[in-house]
């Protein structure tokens, strides 16, 4: 059984009704994806299938896989990483318990799935920052507490992007003009990619950015 596959006993009920899904992609010429060909169990789709379908398939096949698998699985790199400079960016960065300013530091990642949210687990050093990510009206919805984004996903065959369309502090939503700026970028390597991320805050400037290469664990 891949990555992408995972066993859920079902009713017979619904093992039926996977099956006459899969006969009729057979019979419209479509071939199952991994994750579907699983007899007798209900097929399971990752956060990131169901987000972008078919449109996952055009990663490179190491983002590809880290995505569409639906077991927890771990990455690890080293990322450089610089804050802002100013007075207020730097106490929000404390404030927010983001990553101080390193040259070269060892960074690993935990994905767990939780029903139909995943939990995003990154240590930069020892310093950790957790997320939960879930789809909400086609977007990945990513809550780092106190801020949540709206983001769309972009993806092609050198990597994917995330554009943010929405952003909420606790309940309230922060105008576009107010809210941050995230660029995040992955860009695939035969391993693992590549991630560039970048937060601009308005009137501040740069909160941090940081870049580095992720291995994916086999």
């Amino acid at each position: 059984m891949t990555s992408d596959e995972t066993a859920v006993t079902v009713p017979v009920r619904t093992s039926t009704a996977v099956a006459r899904h899969l006969s009729t992609r057979h019979a419209r010429g479509t071939r199952p994806r991994p994750e579907e060909c699983i007899i007798g169990a209900m097929p399971a789709r990752s956060l990131y299938r169901r987000i972008l379908g078919d449109k996952l398939d055009l990663l490179p096949e190491a983002l590809r896989s880290f995505h569409a698998s639906t077991v927890p699985r771990r990455a690890e790199g080293i990322f450089r990483i610089e804050r802002g400079r100013g007075l207020l960016a730097r106490l929000i960065a404390r404030i927010g318990g983001l990553p101080p300013n390193a040259e070269q530091v060892a960074v690993s990642l935990e994905v767990r799935p939780d029903g139909d949210r995943e939990r995003w687990i990154r240590t930069f050093g020892n310093r950790p920052l957790a997320s939960l990510q879930w789809e909400k009206s086609g977007l990945l919805v990513e809550r780092l507490s106190p801020l949540t984004l709206g983001i769309e996903l972009v993806p092609d065959a050198t990597g994917l992007r995330y554009q943010v369309r929405k952003c909420w502090l606790g309940p309230i939503p922060v105008p576009r003009a107010l809210a941050p700026k995230v660029a995040t970028t992955t860009v695939g390597r035969e391993d693992g990619w590549r991630l560039f991320v970048r937060v601009d805050l308005p009137f501040t400037g740069m909160l941090i950015k940081y870049e580095g290469d992720i291995r994916c664990h086999s």
